[in-house]
């Protein structure tokens, strides 16, 4: 998780800014929003940049290990999971990211049942979800 810092660090100035704190968050399994990353920034930050220390402070103190992500991500997606197909179709899809404070349009819900239906039935399963949110 430290390493992610070097690498995010694009300008190499010892420094992660705003616009790098999202995509590190993302390599380390976490799915945040914008208005995460800014609350994120807030704490972590004292200058408007996040140094290596800064940095290095927060993820010790406030980031959840991959694995717990993944199991919380599981039971979240049982609970929507209503007729326990295994799988969201759209609708379930549209209220679940409602429900959860991320509403998206008609295009991008069809974008992300795409993407995370593995086996072609028109379906989110749980392992097509979590490969688009852990990745």
């Amino acid at each position: 998780m430290i390493e992610a810092f070097d690498i995010f660090d694009k300008n190499k100035d010892g420094f992660i800014s705003r616009d790098e704190l999202g995509p590190v968050l993302r390599a380390l399994g976490q799915n945040p929003t914008q208005e995460d990353v800014d609350k994120i920034m807030r704490k972590a930050d004292k200058n408007g940049k996040i140094s290596r220390q800064e940095y290095t402070d927060f993820i010790r103190n406030h980031m959840k290990d991959p694995k717990v992500v993944e199991i919380e991500l599981r039971e979240a997606f049982r609970k929507f999971d209503r007729n326990k197909s295994g799988g969201l179709d759209i609708n379930q899809l549209k209220q679940a990211l409602k429900q959860l404070g991320e509403p998206m349009n008609d295009r991008e819900i069809q974008t992300f049942l795409k993407l995370g239906d593995t086996n072609g039935n028109g379906e989110i399963d749980v392992d097509g979800e979590l490969n688009l949110v852990l990745i």
